[in-house]
């Protein structure tokens, strides 16, 4: 199946406080453009911020008498997250959008769907704390109607090109428990992962390694030696407003905390040439300084030339955590693109009923490999050994995802 045509969104600073922002197509046609002003300490940014980082589960019972096309339900969090959604939409197409709702009419194929790429400057390197992925034009969020896969890109790193990695595809879990953090609840799920994988495993299209003494070194090590395809982190992560970093929580030889920015894992992923996805569940991976939009986790992997980063941008609660893995990595092994498997995700947890309902939009995807497919189309849908994979990696992976709401 042919992917969705590209658009990229670029955005840099004009000066203080003031932003540019165009719409290009992949020849580098402008399609519209527009300036706004923007400042992060106004309550209008913090509130929804807030919200999305405190969800609840949502009443089952209440959700159960809707219907799935009901994308704009008139909840008091939904309503929040519209406004602060259309905000964003101006931001990016001005106020009417006209020049942009102009060019959708004319388009049939960029109208019916798009793979959009989010692109901003070093010096608007604080508008990547925003959650672009709400993105909402008046009458339903963008990343629900099933028009745009929203990814992001620091402006100023080129494509990537890797080859399909092939089978059997070799995943990394890493789960990382110091014991100064608070303690996660792993051990259960460790023996549902290695239930869920058998059948995949003895069929020989997946291989999978776990690491539970996360240490540095040790990281290395499994590196270089399992060459893995897909590295899944699981276990604490923030953010220190002092260094302006994020980080994960891996552990020393003693077992506490050891503070791993990309700066501590940069040169670890020197031994895995193989690596096409990392999955952060680690809260706050995907955030970066106001200053340097390469000072977090995800977005310094993607600058070490991984193709694609995966991660959260809030905490997420543990069951829509499970949910999340489900839809994407069974997409995934089916052999679509990282930006159409999270799609799939997105629509599955706003569809899923024990979780907040308004928490698809917390993870991000860091893309420079538009369209990689990890599985081989040829091999994602031949015999029942495949179905396998994809069922072994759906449900393995919900412990890959997991993050407790009290803060990974």
């Amino acid at each position: 199946m042919p992917l969705p045509p590209e658009l990229t969104i670029s955005i840099e600073q004009v000066k203080d406080g003031e932003y540019f922002a165009k719409v290009l197509r992949p020849n580098g046609e402008e399609i519209c453009r527009n300036t706004f002003n923007f400042d992060p300490g106004l309550l209008v940014d913090i509130e929804p911020q807030w919200m999305l980082e405190k969800a609840i589960p949502r009443n089952a019972s209440e959700w159960a008498k809707r219907g799935p096309a009901d994308v704009a339900r008139d909840t008091e969090q939904d309503k929040k997250l519209a406004d602060y959604g259309l905000r964003m939409y101006q931001f990016l197409f001005g106020a009417e959008a006209a020049d942009w709702k102009a060019f959708l009419k004319f388009n049939d194929s960029y109208r019916q769907q798009a793979r959009v790429t989010l692109s901003l400057h070093k010096n608007a390197a604080a508008l990547w704390q925003l959650p672009w992925e709400y993105l909402h034009d008046g009458q339903d969020f963008l990343a629900l109607n099933g028009r745009f896969w929203l990814t992001r890109k620091p402006y100023g790193l080129g494509d990537l090109n890797p080859a399909p990695a092939g089978l059997p595809i070799r995943l990394l879990v890493v789960v990382s428990a110091p014991d100064d953090q608070q303690p996660l609840d792993s051990e259960e799920e460790i023996g549902v992962i290695q239930q869920a994988l058998d059948e995949a495993v003895r069929a020989g299209r997946l291989q999978v390694q776990y690491l539970d003494d996360a240490t540095l070194a040790n990281l290395g090590a499994v590196l270089r030696e399992f060459k893995p395809h897909i590295l899944h982190y699981t276990g604490h992560g923030a953010y220190n407003p002092k260094t302006k970093r994020s980080f994960l929580a891996l552990e020393d030889d003693d077992g506490q905390t050891v503070h791993a920015g990309i700066d501590e894992l940069r040169p670890h992923l020197n031994d895995a040439p193989d690596l096409r996805l990392v999955v952060l569940s680690g809260c706050q991976t995907a955030r970066t300084s106001e200053q340097d939009a390469f000072s977090g986790v995800a977005t310094g992997l993607l600058e070490r030339d991984i193709p694609a980063v995966l991660a959260m941008q809030f905490s997420i609660l543990d069951q829509s955590g499970i949910e999340l893995a489900r839809a994407f990595y069974g997409a995934l092994a089916a052999g679509e693109p990282p930006e159409q498997a999270l799609q799939r995700a997105r629509l599955a947890l706003w569809q899923f009923n024990k979780g907040p309902g308004f928490d698809w939009g917390i993870p991000a995807l860091y893309l420079r490999a538009g369209g990689m497919r990890l599985v081989p189309a040829d091999a994602a849908h031949v015999g029942g050994g495949d179905v396998g994979v994809a069922q072994g990696l759906a449900q393995g992976a919900q412990f890959g995802f997991a993050s407790d709401k009290m803060g990974r």
